[in-house]
């Protein structure tokens, strides 16, 4: 069934609740939520206070802006690394990795390493990804490829795994106590299969003595990232904001996505954050987030606060718990890596 609420001058009321299996039905606006606080401890977070709102830019002088076209609208898989140790940038020592690396991988494939039907892993290729810096500070950020060809030998070779290794925005104090024989690049991103992504992994763990392993987001990280991302300006319409929980123990209901109009969320931002702050606060945080619970709770006397919530999308960006992401926007690719990259620098807790 669907419903729908009066209109009210200024504001355009479209959040929307689908439930599995229960259709969906529409509520009405944000407006009589955005300034209540419920001011008693909530988990919003608990390893910061704040966080930086502001666009990073690229360290690396250029005359026109990067283009980050490669990272759009795909699917990558996040995980996080700990430092590597005798990793080297200079070129030559790059082409002996890739030779070693290309070698490993197709041993893996002919092992039963899955490429896809009828392919096995072939030539790798590791390189420096320019334009993934932020600061001097920063590590150049590096890219494997590793292409499939046919068992056959016959046919065109073509990217089967890509995988880039970022280290924009990490901490400095931390960087400057590591020896200079470590090189860090806390946030690996990954889009190809999984037999041959663990073969890669499995080689660098081997090689660079580091430790890879999946990244994963609570709803507390989530719930960040809707607060801060949700008011971010972008250039491709009005994308709603849609959040996905999971319903615990509750027979024939499995999840409810609650889609909010795109306008509404950036008007509950904007009356809970003051622009001339390029940080946004837990305070912030627990405004925002109980304000959209309490105008669902007002609309379908559900309270989200006791459920989990599994997937988060904004105009930048969509996240979900098992760290799966995609990006959506060229402008702001840096933005979002760089906080995947300290959320991955907070989950290894190397302080």
């Amino acid at each position: 069934m669907s419903s729908t609420a009066s209109d009210i001058p200024g504001v355009t009321p479209q959040s929307q609740i689908i439930t599995s299996g229960r259709g969906s039905r529409t509520g009405g606006s944000l407006a009589g939520h955005s300034v209540r606080s419920r001011r008693k401890h909530t988990p919003y977070m608990k390893s910061a206070t704040s966080r930086r709102l502001a666009g990073v830019k690229p360290q690396d002088d250029q005359e026109e802006p990067p283009d980050f076209e490669g990272f759009l609208k795909k699917t990558w898989r996040l995980y996080k690394m700990t430092p590597m140790y005798n990793f080297s940038y200079d070129n030559r020592t790059l082409r002996r990795h890739s030779a070693v690396l290309s070698a490993f991988v197709e041993a893996e494939s002919l092992k039963g390493a899955v490429v896809s039907e009828g392919e096995v892993a072939g030539k790798a290729v590791i390189s420096v990804y320019r334009g993934l810096r932020t600061n001097e500070s920063d590590s150049e950020a590096i890219q494997i490829l590793v292409k499939s060809k046919p068992s056959t030998g016959q046919g065109e070779a073509k990217v089967a795994v890509t995988a880039v290794l970022f280290g924009a925005g990490v901490n400095e104090d931390i960087q400057r106590r590591l020896p200079s024989s470590f090189t860090w690049l806390p946030l690996m991103m990954v889009k190809g299969p999984v037999g041959i992504t663990s073969s890669v992994q499995s080689w660098l763990q081997s090689n660079f003595d580091c430790h890879i392993t999946p990244m994963e987001f609570t709803s507390t990280d989530l719930s960040w990232m809707v607060a801060m991302w949700a008011g971010v300006e972008t250039d491709i319409g009005h994308k709603p904001v849609e959040l996905l929980y999971r319903v615990p123990q509750v027979e024939g209901l499995s999840s409810i996505t609650y889609t909010i109009n795109a306008g509404d969320c950036k008007a509950l931002w904007d009356s809970v954050h003051t622009e001339e702050r390029d940080q946004f606060t837990v305070e912030e945080v627990e405004v925002f987030t109980k304000a959209l619970e309490s105008h669902f709770y007002a609309h379908f006397n559900i309270f989200l606060g006791h459920m989990h919530l599994s997937r988060a999308g904004t105009g930048i960006g969509l996240v979900s718990m098992d760290g799966k992401v995609k990006l959506f926007q060229n402008d702001h690719v840096l933005r979002m890596l760089s906080h995947f990259t300290q959320l991955a620098t907070e989950q290894l807790d190397l302080r």
